[in-house]
C-alpha cells in the first residue's frame, strides 16, 4: 500500500491511499476544526503499540471519509453521506474497503508522507494552510518506527 499527501492548500488536506486495484483519492477540510493528518498519524501509531481499532476522521463538504487501523493490520475505509465532524460513528458510514495490511509498511508510509512537512518551509506552508504540525504524534510514531 502506497500513501501520499498530494496538496495541503486553504484549509484543505488531499491524502492518497493507493492499493493496487483500489485508489482512494480523499480530500478532508478543516471547517469543523477536525485535524484528521493528527488523527491519521495518532490512529498509526496507536495501531502500532497494540491491539484493537483506531480510527482517523476525514470530513468533507458534506459527507466524511474514516479510516481504520487495526494492531492486528487489518485496514478499513468508511465513507459517510453525513457530516461525522470529527468523531468516527461506524452508524453513519458504510465500508468501502477492507484489506489485511503490513502495519508497519502503512506506519512507514505515512510517517514518510508527512515527513517533509516537518520542518523548514514546507513546515510553514503546512501550518499556513492546515494547522499547526502534530509534532508529539509525529515524533511518537517515529520513535516506534526505530527513525528517531
Amino acid at each position: 500500500m502506497r500513501f501520499t499527501v498530494d496538496e495541503i492548500i486553504a484549509g484543505w488536506l488531499n491524502v492518497t491511499f493507493d492499493m493496487g486495484s483500489d485508489v482512494f483519492c480523499i480530500l478532508a477540510t478543516d471547517v469543523w476544526k477536525t485535524d484528521s493528518a493528527r488523527q491519521l498519524i495518532k490512529a498509526c501509531s496507536d495501531a502500532l503499540s497494540g491491539d484493537g481499532s483506531f480510527y482517523a476522521v476525514l470530513d468533507n463538504e458534506p459527507g466524511a471519509w474514516a479510516v481504520e487501523i487495526n494492531g492486528s493490520g487489518l485496514f478499513k475505509i468508511y465513507l459517510s453521506k453525513e457530516d461525522l465532524k470529527g468523531a468516527f460513528d461506524k452508524d453513519k458510514c458504510e465500508e468501502a474497503f477492507a484489506a489485511q495490511t503490513d502495519l508497519k509498511q502503512l506506519a512507514a508510509e505515512i510517517y514518510g508522507a508527512f515527513k517533509p512537512y516537518s520542518e523548514g518551509e514546507s513546515r510553514r506552508e503546512y501550518e499556513n494552510e492546515w494547522m499547526p504540525f502534530p509534532d508529539d504524534e509525529f515524533n511518537e510514531l517515529g520513535r516506534k518506527l526505530g527513525v528517531i
